[in-house]
């Protein structure tokens, strides 16, 4: 009969069939896994177009001074000639799109009805608009439009209506 050990230390034996068995585990699975892998699975990507970059041609720079003169490029415009900048997603613009009105799209800012000296009627939503100021920007309700946002010219409207 064998004397029981007596321990003077820790006992440092480490145990590795554990090891090799999870190690046999994760074997098999990459076996399997790696027929998989160099075949892929099929996936549809959407087919995406893109316009290419503006040239400098077709980039307007559009500057207020302190003055409030407007200068386009180069060229300055007396302000009762502007009604408001139009910030367009493309200059040739969408004929076939009929505007909506809607007010589901949820939107910042309050409700504003624009009607300018010429009798034209734009309707969006503003954060900024104070008759004092020199213009502020009004955001289209339709999302699908061509105008992004419009600078609008306080000035040059006859009136401005919170809806």
């Amino acid at each position: 009969m064998n004397a029981p050990r007596q321990s003077k230390g820790p006992l440092s034996e480490i145990n590795i069939i554990p090891l090799v068995d999870v190690m046999l585990v994760l074997l098999i699975i990459f076996m399997i896994a790696a027929p998989m892998m160099q075949q892929g699975l099929p996936i549809n990507l959407p087919k995406v177009t893109t316009r290419p970059l503006p040239s400098k041609e077709d980039i307007q720079v559009l500057t207020v001074t302190k003055n409030e003169e407007i200068i386009v490029n180069t060229k300055r415009l007396e302000l009762k000639d502007l009604k408001a900048v139009f910030f367009v997603l493309d200059f040739n613009g969408k004929p076939e799109h009929l505007d909506c009105h809607s007010t589901d799209t949820p939107m910042h800012g309050r409700t504003i009805e624009v009607t300018f000296q010429d009798g034209e009627k734009i309707v969006g939503r503003t954060e900024g608009f104070n008759p004092s100021r020199l213009g502020f920007f009004l955001f289209p309700f339709d999302l699908k439009a061509n105008n992004i946002r419009i600078f609008v010219v306080t000035k040059n409207t006859r009136q401005v209506k919170f809806l």
